[in-house]
């Protein structure tokens, strides 16, 4: 795998974060792909991404959760 930048355009994991109160629904998709992505990291996006593996994604799943944060 490769490295990109997170939201905070950081190379590093950077966990979800749940904004307020309430369940909050995620979803992580995982690919599968045919061939290395020539993606600068500095220029990845969702956008970007999903354009780069384009006719190079072999499988993908994703996996569905919800999270509520404990109150204090």
């Amino acid at each position: 795998g490769t490295l990109g930048l997170n939201d905070r355009r950081r190379a590093e994991f950077d966990p979800m974060c749940s904004k307020g109160p309430g369940l909050k629904t995620y979803h992580i998709t995982v690919f599968a792909l045919s061939q290395k992505v020539d993606l600068p990291p500095d220029r990845a996006s969702r956008a970007t991404l999903l354009e780069a593996i384009e006719g190079k994604v072999l499988a993908e799943g994703t996996f569905d959760f919800q999270y509520e944060r404990a109150g204090n």
